[in-house]
């Protein structure tokens, strides 16, 4: 009976057990190099809808030589020299992974730069908070994140003689003291006397804190396990990383490293052990030991998922966007009604509100199509052009200031406008722009090199404008989230190391040449390293003038950053958020949120060659960009993933635009002609009070003009509510008394203002309430002004939706 309900209960607990479809084991090869040594690993199992399940902790493992290591607390732990396979099983299915045994002695010695920096980073010693920072702490200064073990050497042994390390008796180090607390320390106990990381450290000052030699190995690959993974609701998954080095040996590093999230909501590393996570979407975890990086991808799905409806599929848009919200079981919004897309399209592509009759023409179409014959319609428009313009200056950083005259600024405005008139493409632009020499009066795409006089600034600039990455931080170390490091930085600003400036006849211009010398020096090295391409190798024509060797590597159909770059910015432009986002913040740690998207448009940009006008087509004729913005019950950030439209706040130009067209008033702008609009103006100091409370870009950095200010705040509500500019257009707005000469009816009135601002008419209750304003016909000029006023101050007519 015994043997009957044992049986029984072992059949239950195996109905119980999750049933997958797959099962992964990684790492499949593990090297053990010494008696210290140790391997973690991760079982994961795919169910059948391709979702994930953490096995690591419910396989049964079996080593077959069990005399060549052992399994204790999650690892794998060497016993003898010697090769083993293992078993590892789960259900009916069955993986194989072998273990090598390479050496079973004790390390030779411990080294400073791979033993010991790493527990510093892991442990927080040398993040921008502590001691890594540019001045360090308490006086004592690490290198950022461990990037110049060198120096750090020599500041942890020399600096504070005979206290900071102590030889003769090496646990009385306050370099060890400090980290045990058994004296004060403002960073808190962060190792155990007890620990591995605590004995590894002391095992290096009881050698004799040796330096290491100068051809130790190297870090040169770094692997988290697993690489993906698809979770249900509420679960974990244990991770594992581990490092190979340049002499064929790994290590597994999981504790040492530092964790960072792309969305905590959505999940992030608990411990440095295992994902946890939280609400529906994905998170891209990225692993960094030293200069080092490496990515893993978790998808979040809800516990119960209706069946998902996807959108119609126009282009290769809506294509790639239903697959990214069937893989995250996101339910795409509803198509927006016409009403919505005609008011929507008129602001993104021509910067103004449509007019009562392209809105009637609009509504009244019966073609199938209207939607996309407007696209093709307005694309070509000035306004279009206009638009586009400012967004380049605004990149370009095109302003006046007490070193950089009117004049340049209208001639390199106008440059700009005219190029994109004349349908020359972007990346002919661009390299004119880079490659640009002479009088800026006479060549104004000269002034790239006028705006800005510091040749590393400029190459920090092209790299964020064109590429999207920002390598400011790298001018000092390397980059703590990202691979970009120092020498990167130096060789890569190399290219603008020979850019000349000279005085022209007129003292206002200046001439920009190749000098064919001059250097940007290391601050490590204190000499200049030779110019290398961003991620790429190093040119082999030496003798050309080196902006034209890196224009022609920016532009080119090859380049990985140039295309995706400015189609990120072109999506960002018509959906308030880029895909990688900001736009101009490339990085691992900021991974893009479509992947499969992104390189979707910049494949059709490159075959459009890097036309604005037809990538700009693409994007609005999908019915991704006709989304309504409506809320509804699908769980999950939709709009980072761009199933719901964004309720944007209108830009400060195109908001000033729309007022003035519905107003029938006119602008006045300092340095610019009568009845300019606002994204017209050339100059950025146009002495505009309502532009600059809204937020208009001050131009004096790229990263401003990518983050272009749309969030509300008091000052714009004052603005609104009692400022000039309103009130002035509606006090002396011709339609209100074209309005008032013609006689309209008070429904007159209301629909078409509601046309105009709103791009729909009044419906049957706000008509009703606004009716009854109209108490007296001697106060008509009032209620009408009134009513206005209120349009204008209304959510609806700020926000595109």
């Amino acid at each position: 009976m015994r043997v009957l309900l044992s049986l029984f209960i072992l059949m239950s607990l195996e109905l119980l057990a999750e049933s997958i479809e797959q099962l992964t084991v990684l790492p499949e090869k593990i090297f053990l190099d010494h008696k210290d040594d140790f391997q973690a690993f991760i079982a994961q199992g795919t169910r059948g809808d391709l979702s994930t399940i953490d096995l690591t902790d419910k396989v049964k493992i079996d080593i077959l030589d069990k005399s060549i290591c052992k399994y204790e607390a999650g690892q794998f732990i060497p016993l003898k020299t010697g090769i083993s396979p293992v078993k590892i099983t789960y259900q009916n299915k069955e993986k194989n992974i072998h273990i090598e045994v390479k050496n079973t002695q004790a390390k030779e010695s411990t080294s400073f730069a791979l033993d010991v920096v790493p527990i510093l980073t892991g442990a927080g010693c040398n993040s921008g908070g502590c001691h890594g920072a540019s001045r360090g702490q308490e006086k004592f200064h690490l290198s950022l994140f461990g990037y110049d073990p060198v120096g750090d050497f020599k500041r942890i042994k020399y600096d504070l003689s005979g206290r900071r390390i102590n030889l003769a008796v090496p646990a009385d180090s306050l370099f060890l003291q400090k980290a045990v607390k058994t004296v004060p320390h403002t960073g808190g106990q962060l190792l155990n006397k007890d620990s591995k990381h605590y004995q590894t450290i002391l095992a290096w000052l009881k050698e004799g804190a040796l330096a290491d030699k100068k051809d130790i190995k190297k870090a040169i690959k770094l692997e988290v396990f697993p690489k993906q993974s698809v979770m249900l609701g509420d679960a974990q998954q244990k991770i594992s990383v581990r490092v190979s080095y340049s002499d064929g040996t790994d290590r597994d590093v999981t504790e040492l490293c530092a964790f960072f999230t792309s969305d905590s909501s959505s999940a992030e590393v608990m411990d440095k052990s295992y994902i946890k996570t939280k609400i529906p979407g994905e998170a891209h975890l990225m692993v960094r030991y030293g200069t080092l990086n490496a990515l893993s991808t978790c998808i979040v799905i809800p516990d119960k998922v209706e069946k998902l409806i996807p959108i119609v599929e126009k282009n290769y848009i809506d294509k790639a966007s239903n697959q990214k919200w069937q893989r995250l079981r996101m339910q795409p919004n509803k198509l927006c009604s016409d009403q919505v897309f005609v008011r929507r399209l008129y602001l993104d592509l021509c910067g103004r509100l449509p007019s009562e009759e392209e809105y009637q023409e609009f509504i009244d179409d019966s073609n199938t199509n209207k939607r996309d014959n407007l696209v093709d319609r307005l694309v070509l428009s000035e306004d279009f052009m206009d638009l586009w313009s400012m967004k380049l200056s605004e990149l370009l950083q095109i302003r006046t200031d007490n070193n950089y005259d009117l004049k340049n600024v209208i001639l390199y405005s106008s440059w700009i406008r005219e190029q994109l008139r004349q349908g020359k493409k972007y990346n002919e632009i661009v390299h004119q722009l880079i490659t640009a020499s002479g009088n800026s009066f006479a060549n104004p795409a000269a002034n790239f090199y006028q705006i800005q006089n510091d040749n590393k600034i400029i190459s920090e600039n092209v790299a964020q404008v064109f590429m999207g990455i920002r390598l400011q931080c790298t001018q000092c170390h390397n980059h703590p989230f990202d691979r970009w490091t120092m020498d990167d930085y130096y060789s890569y600003s190399s290219f603008f190391a020979h850019i000349g400036r000279k005085n022209a006849e007129d003292p206002r211009a200046q001439i920009i040449y190749n000098k064919n010398s001059g250097d940007i020096k290391h601050p490590v090295y204190k000499k200049a390293l030779e110019p290398k391409f961003l991620g790429g190798d190093a040119p082999e024509d030496t003798k050309t003038d080196r902006r034209i060797t890196l224009a022609n590597w920016l532009t080119a159909k090859e380049n990985p950053y140039f295309a995706s770059t400015l189609s990120n910015r072109m999506w960002e432009h018509f959906f308030g958020r880029g895909i990688i986002h900001p736009v101009d913040d490339r990085r691992l740690s900021n991974p893009a949120a479509n992947p499969e998207l992104l390189d979707a448009l910049s494949q059709k940009f490159i075959e459009y060659d890097f036309d604005l006008i037809p990538l700009a087509k693409d994007i609005c004729k999908s019915n991704t960009y006709s989304l309504s913005s409506a809320q509804t019950q699908s769980k999950g950030n939709l709009e980072k993933y761009f199933a719901s439209a964004p309720i944007r706040r209108i830009r400060a130009e195109v908001l000033l635009n729309a007022i003035t067209q519905i107003t029938e008033t006119k602008n006045y702008f300092s340095n610019s002609y009568i009845d300019t609009k606002a994204t017209q103006l050339m100059v950025n100091n146009s002495g505009s009070t309502f532009l600059n409370t809204f937020g208009r870009v001050n131009r004096k950095s790229p990263t401003i003009a990518c983050e272009t200010m749309t969030e509300p705040n008091l000052a714009q509500s004052l603005e609104l509510l009692n400022g000039n500019t309103i009130n002035s257009k509606i006090n002396g707005s011709p339609f209100i008394q074209r309005a008032l000469n013609e006689k309209w009816t008070p429904e007159k009135f209301i629909n078409t203002l509601y046309i105009r601002a709103l791009s729909r008419p009044a419906s049957p209750q706000e008509m009703e309430k606004l009716k009854e304003l109209y108490t007296s016909p001697e106060k008509l000029r009032d209620v009408h002004q009134d009513i206005f006023w209120a349009i204008l101050n209304s959510k609806e007519f700020i926000f595109v939706r």
